[in-house]
């Protein structure tokens, strides 16, 4: 229950029903129910909307999604803040309608708005203007500002420094997490050369893969897969040269890196 009236809804005021319960016994006052007029989260639609009118825009800077009040009767006993924020809009007609660029265009051509001093009860004003003017008098506006997806630049020095402080923050942890990744890294890359290994000679696994390396690793792939059919040295360095365009020395180093056997000793017949 709260301090407004339900009696549109329920058939009772709060006055009413608070009488009722003193005179069987219960004592309660008004400023003992609680009242919720800041909702924990707005509908994301409404921060589409691209207008509202005066009665919506007071419900909403004192907390109250419109919605919720489904019943113009409402407006005959409303919450005290709401009534409160309705009046000060109404004072201020003049100055809320004056920050529209297009109020004389629109009343010059008969688009409602026929009084600079007066916010009809159907005038919807748009919600870029609500916010402007709640900023102005230090009213809150609670619905958030649509993101169009670019970074919203600070608007005072405080806002610039807690985003500083959330940007270190963010860096600090981002350094962490690649610490992490790097380490992850560091004991998969160990891992994969411990399973090659278990393949051949422990000594297999250089600790850089350079590029003459790599042809190796790609010579032996191609042309020593059958140890008794070993390649010819003076072709093999031949073929690297003009596949690779390596030098000769270069070709011969590859050539040497990538024999798997010792090309002095006798190779046992078959």
């Amino acid at each position: 229950m709260t301090s407004h009236s339900d009696y549109h809804v329920y058939g009772f005021k709060t006055d009413e029903i608070l009488e009722y319960l003193a005179k069987n016994g219960f004592t309660i006052t008004a400023e003992a129910i609680p009242v919720e007029l800041a909702p924990p989260q707005w509908p994301p639609e409404y921060s589409l909307f691209p207008s509202f009118g005066k009665h919506d825009a007071a419900l909403i800077m004192s907390g109250i999604i419109p919605d919720e009040i489904s019943n113009w009767n409402y407006w005959d006993d409303p919450h005290p803040e709401a009534g409160r924020k309705l009046k000060l809009i109404d004072a201020c007609a003049e100055e809320i309608l004056a920050l529209d660029p297009d109020f004389e265009f629109n009343r010059d051509h008969g688009r409602r708005r026929w009084s600079p001093t007066e916010i009809d009860t159907s005038e919807k004003i748009s919600q870029a203007i609500w916010r402007q003017w709640c900023n102005s008098v230090g009213v809150e506006w609670p619905i958030p500002e649509r993101s169009n997806g670019a970074p919203t630049a600070p608007a005072t020095d405080a806002e610039l420094l807690a985003k500083w402080q959330q940007a270190e923050i963010a860096l600090a942890e981002a350094g962490k997490q690649i610490e992490v990744l790097q380490a992850e890294l560091r004991s998969a890359q160990a891992t994969i050369d411990d399973l090659r290994r278990t393949a051949g000679d422990k000594d297999a696994i250089a600790l850089h893969n350079t590029h003459l390396m790599k042809i190796a690793i790609q010579v032996q792939r191609d042309y020593w897969k059958d140890l008794n059919t070993p390649p010819k040295q003076e072709i093999l360095c031949a073929e690297l040269m003009e596949q690779y365009k390596l030098t000769k020395p270069e070709a011969q180093a590859v050539e040497r890196v990538a024999c798997p056997i010792d090309r002095k000793k006798v190779l046992p017949s078959g």
